[in-house]
């Protein structure tokens, strides 16, 4: 799955190429025609679709340059995981609307019922903190959690 991942990124950084090369060229082609233009309408037409296209161009190699430059590491990618399973809490508290969204997701099976009459019941955990719980008691959590990192 990780190497799914980079995989992925390497993909996404070639099309980005293809795609600044494309732009490349387009920038080309309405400069020639901004050069052999006699038109004042036309060339301050032209300058505006030079500059959008630029625009895009500065776009995506900033994104480019932004994947490129992520350093993906395995061993980071597990402390990650392995901080947020030790304590979900953290990643709740600390977190904006979208993270908040994202700990539910990854804590819960299904989204939180509230029912009219009884109100909130226990929700369903995820797989990896269900099984957390069917092992772990009480205080021995945090003592397994570091067994396993």
């Amino acid at each position: 799955m990780f190497n799914q991942k980079l995989q992925q990124i390497d993909l996404t950084v070639a099309q980005a190429h293809c795609e600044i090369k494309k732009l490349d060229k387009q920038i080309d082609d309405a400069t020639n025609k901004l050069i052999e233009s006699k038109s004042i309408a036309v060339q301050a037409a032209l300058e505006k679709k030079i500059e959008e296209i630029e625009r895009q161009r500065q776009q995506i190699q900033q994104s480019t340059n932004n994947l490129s430059n992520h350093q993906l590491d395995f061993g980071t990618a597990l402390n990650t995981v392995m901080a947020f399973i030790e304590n979900p809490h953290d990643a709740w508290i600390r977190g904006d609307l979208k993270r908040k969204k994202l700990v539910q997701r990854l804590v819960f099976a299904r989204p939180i019922a509230l029912h009219p009459s009884q109100g909130i019941g226990t929700a369903d955990l995820s797989l990896p903190f269900k099984m957390l719980k069917e092992n772990i008691s009480g205080k021995k959590w945090a003592a397994s959690i570091t067994l396993v990192s």
